[in-house]
């Protein structure tokens, strides 16, 4: 467990060794944090970030949406993050090492110029940008979420 933020979060550990061993002998294991890539037993260290698809400005695929994670200070664990640039497809960005990002997006259309969108959070009016924070679910583990819309035409 650890508190960045100001919200504690509960952190899965990579074993150095996952061998078995008896009771009667012990064993000796050291654990790393890992903040994304493969668990050992499937699944990701990293979190999600869950994007919904907004009409707000009009109707676009959503396959051709880039998104632009910009780390705003350091990541869980105190380390320097790097922009991600993603396109989500499947309602989701996966395996997201877990920080405070600003997050853009822009569509990409195959038949135009790109065209920046506009991003809110629960409660929050459309912006160029969002700044998401993970949180904790037990169905989700660590994740954030926000909505994606088409600037609306004049």
């Amino acid at each position: 467990k650890t508190q960045y933020h100001g919200k504690w979060y509960d952190l899965p550990l990579e074993p150095d060794k996952e061998a078995a061993f008896a009771t009667a002998d012990g064993a000796i294991r050291n654990f790393t944090l890992r903040l994304a890539g493969e668990t050992p037993g499937g699944g990701h260290y990293g979190g999600y970030v869950y994007t919904y698809y907004s009409e707000h400005g009009g109707s676009y695929d959503p396959d051709r949406v880039e998104y632009t994670l910009t780390p705003d200070g350091p990541l869980l664990d105190g380390s320097t993050g790097q922009t991600i640039k993603a396109f989500d497809g499947s309602d989701a960005l996966h395996d997201v090492p877990v920080g405070q990002y600003v997050v853009t997006a822009r569509y990409l259309p195959t038949d135009g110029l790109a065209q920046p969108m506009l991003l809110a959070q629960s409660g929050e009016e459309y912006s160029p940008s969002t700044t998401i924070l993970f949180r904790e679910a037990v169905e989700h583990r660590n994740f954030a979420d926000f909505s994606v819309s088409l600037v609306p035409k004049p």
